[in-house]
């Protein structure tokens, strides 16, 4: 069995959707750890949206990294109204990312996700669950690489209850 990490993000109804995608998660992976989730604005092309809300789940599962993704990761998006045909950064129910997958780079999925180390709602809800973690590729744990910044973000990302 692989753990992997899936990063969870809504902004459309999350507190709806987030419970629903958990739900569905869970009859497909065994769901290790919920990160708690943080609510903070949308960013790049999305500026001007609603707030969006992320967490990070923890999973173990024998699906391939393809399979977890495309099999179960989209098909839980699409049953949440999802649909990828939409502009890539529109509002959204639920997007489900698959951040790590054990210790494998995947290149042709982004995983390990390229900016996870520049995106403080991934890497965040990520420190709550593995704090020493190291993503593949790189050789100081997650919580050293972004030591610097972590303080101040704290307090703009607050936890989403």
């Amino acid at each position: 069995m692989t753990e992997a990490y899936i990063g969870m993000g809504s902004n459309i109804e999350p507190e709806k959707y987030t419970p629903l995608a958990l739900e569905s998660l869970r009859t497909y992976v065994d769901v290790l750890e919920v990160s708690p989730f943080y609510k903070n604005r949308a960013i790049g092309t999305a500026v001007g949206q609603a707030d969006f809300i992320n967490g990070v789940v923890k999973i173990k599962t024998n699906l391939t990294a393809e399979q977890l993704k495309y099999d179960v990761l989209r098909e839980i998006e699409f049953a949440l109204g999802r649909r990828h045909l939409m502009p890539k950064n529109a509002p959204r129910t639920m997007d489900l990312d698959l951040i790590l997958f054990g210790r494998e780079k995947i290149e042709e999925l982004n995983v390990p996700e390229a900016d996870l180390i520049n995106r403080p709602f991934v890497y965040l809800p990520l420190l709550d669950i593995s704090p020493e973690m190291i993503i593949p590729g790189m050789t100081s744990p997650l919580k050293e690489l972004v030591s610097g910044v972590c303080l101040d973000l704290w307090s703009s990302f607050p936890q989403y209850a």
